[in-house]
């Protein structure tokens, strides 16, 4: 049996569903763009501004993904750029810890916004 990948989306973004990898991350991304390109969250923080948890951000939730190997990685990456572009900001929650630790690896832990 094959498992099916989806993006849910929810109040303020979208949870992320199955298996993260090189054949579904193209379709995950696509999805994912949509969804942020609807969402009104803007990122307002100013220098004088502490950006705080209850601030407004659009959350990635992938607490629903099943496997997620380097390319989970390139799709964080690519969406922060995306999102930036968008003049917005994001927050990712419930990362599984093999793409926390490939993140590490490659230095790039510190630019992914976390819970």
């Amino acid at each position: 049996m094959t498992e099916t990948n989806s993006i849910i989306e929810s109040e303020n973004g979208f949870v992320i569903t199955g298996i993260v990898d090189f054949d579904t991350a193209p379709a995950i991304y696509m999805a994912g763009c949509a969804i942020i390109k609807k969402k009104s969250v803007t990122n307002n923080f100013s220098d004088n501004h502490a950006q705080t948890k209850d601030d407004g951000y659009i959350q990635i939730d992938f607490s629903k993904v099943t496997q997620c190997n380097s390319a989970g990685l390139a799709l964080l990456i690519n969406w922060i750029r995306f999102i930036r572009d968008q003049k917005k900001t994001c927050r990712y929650v419930n990362l599984p810890s093999s793409l926390l630790e490939i993140a590490k690896v490659c230095n790039l832990d510190t630019i992914l916004h976390t819970d």
